[in-house]
């Protein structure tokens, strides 16, 4: 673990301890549903652009300035799905605009309590379409952050049921695939994230499940059928407290006959790869990057748990 890690990870424990206090958590909430503008340093590193979708809801595009026609990319940002994109958003997609040569495509969908799971999917259902016009050869992924790495999956899903062409392949870093988290080893694992509540997520899920069960695959996708998906690759840190999760639907992949590469860094806490400023955090930026601009899997072979020191 490297030093700005470990001093990151205590930075983090002290910055989010108010999450842990349900009661005031959903008190300030109003307050954290607005998104995050575009940052300047991002409007003059990328080519920043938008779309208002559906009559309200806006779709911004982040494009590479100096490079040819690239692969496209359907990211969705996480916040719990009560909480909006947030500036730190913002500076790893532009990261990634930059690094990979991918033009980023990032709808703003609704959030919780006044938005529900069933809101968000005809939204994505509509930038997917727009995006693969758009595209025309170039290779479209699907990718999200925390709950957007839900959302992810849970449209790579809907699309295979509905015989849509398959994204070349889903990238998740950090991902939350399902709402109920009812792992009994959470009960000892939960202590070690030191961003994230199991009770605070819970109390989310119920309100972004809206009329549905949080169990319905629908709102968690890691219990769906997970057959004849594209590939996967999961990027998550050893302190997070979705990772058991995550090794749940890397092990569900493949015993589905799917591709799935599950990379674990153990020092990294919920999301740590948004922490540009630790070594850990440009390891993630540079692998994922170089599988946007690759065009996807290194190989079959490797669809792995790997760590990372």
């Amino acid at each position: 673990m490297s030093v700005r890690m470990a001093l990151t990870r205590a930075y983090v424990r002290w910055r989010y301890r108010a999450r842990h206090d349900l009661v005031r958590t959903m008190r300030l909430l109003p307050a954290r549903q607005a998104p995050a503008p575009v940052p300047e340093d991002v409007t003059r590193a990328c080519v920043v652009s938008s779309v208002t979708l559906l009559g309200d809801r806006t779709v911004v595009t982040v494009a590479p300035r100096r490079q040819p026609p690239g692969p496209h990319v359907v990211y969705l940002h996480g916040g719990a799905y009560v909480y909006a994109i947030q500036e730190k958003h913002w500076t790893v997609i532009a990261r990634l605009v930059e690094e990979s040569g991918a033009t980023f495509h990032i709808p703003l969908y609704g959030l919780a309590p006044a938005s529900t799971v069933d809101d968000a999917y005809p939204l994505i259902d509509e930038v997917m379409s727009r995006v693969r016009a758009e595209a025309g050869s170039q290779p479209v992924f699907l990718s999200g952050d925390s709950a957007g790495g839900g959302l992810a999956l849970g449209q790579a899903i809907r699309m295979r049921d509905a015989g849509d062409e398959p994204v070349r392949q889903i990238l998740l870093f950090s991902p939350w695939t399902d709402l109920m988290l009812d792992d009994p080893a959470l009960l000892r694992w939960h202590q070690r994230d030191p961003m994230l509540s199991r009770d605070m997520l819970i109390a989310c899920g119920e309100l972004w499940s809206g009329d549905r069960d949080p169990a319905d695959p629908v709102a968690s996708p890691l219990r769906a059928d997970l057959r004849g998906l594209p590939p996967l690759v999961t990027y998550i840190g050893g302190h997070d407290l979705l990772l058991l999760d995550a090794c749940h639907l890397h092990a569900n992949v493949r015993a589905a006959g799917g591709q799935s590469e599950l990379q674990v860094w153990p020092s990294g806490f919920h999301v740590f790869m948004a922490a540009l400023s630790t070594r850990e955090a440009r390891e993630v930026m540079a692998d994922a990057s170089r599988r946007f601009a690759g065009n996807g899997m290194r190989s079959p072979a490797s669809s792995q748990i790997s760590g990372r020191p």
